[in-house]
């Protein structure tokens, strides 16, 4: 698999390939455009860095809310990123059969470029490390990672 950087899901606008008679119009890419905010206009976006590794949502909503905290909605997200991790936690012993058959064998963001590429610091490059961690650790990843969570809840006292 080809490892993916920092700016390959920046595209450039593409043209209308199906446009109305008379028309010719440009689209701008999803991946450059964000409706309601600016918190994840970012080298790499979570979303595409969870999409193409294929995570599950539940580290992936984590990874997301941990993410955008500091930017957004401040303790709310942090709450719901630990919540994320009890969800996953809980979730894992049906889900653990897929997950062990299909841990990412190569990563198509790796994870540490990913953290760099955003300039992801402390604690937060710690949640995304220990969610990543489930793949190979199991349930004590979301474990780990709400500890670290609970840490930035109490940042906001």
């Amino acid at each position: 698999m080809k490892t993916l950087g920092p700016d390959y899901y920046t595209k450039p606008p593409v043209q209308d390939p199906l446009p109305l008679e008379g028309e010719s119009r440009l689209f701008i890419p999803a991946a450059n455009r964000q409706v309601g905010g600016d918190h994840y206009k970012t080298a790499i976006q979570p979303m595409y860095f969870a999409e193409v590794n294929g995570l599950t949502p539940c580290i992936t909503r984590a990874i997301v809310y941990v993410f955008r905290h500091r930017s957004k909605n401040g303790k709310q997200d942090v709450l719901k990123a630990s919540h994320c991790c009890e969800l996953g936690a809980e979730f894992y012993e049906d889900a653990k059969r897929h997950l062990k058959a299909n841990p990412p064998e190569e990563w198509a963001i790796i994870p540490g470029v990913f953290i760099e590429a955003n300039k992801i610091t402390g604690k937060e490059a710690a949640v995304i490390l220990h969610l990543l961690s489930v793949y190979t650790v199991g349930v004590i990843g979301y474990l780990r990672a709400k500890d670290v969570i609970d840490k930035l809840v109490e940042e906001y006292h």
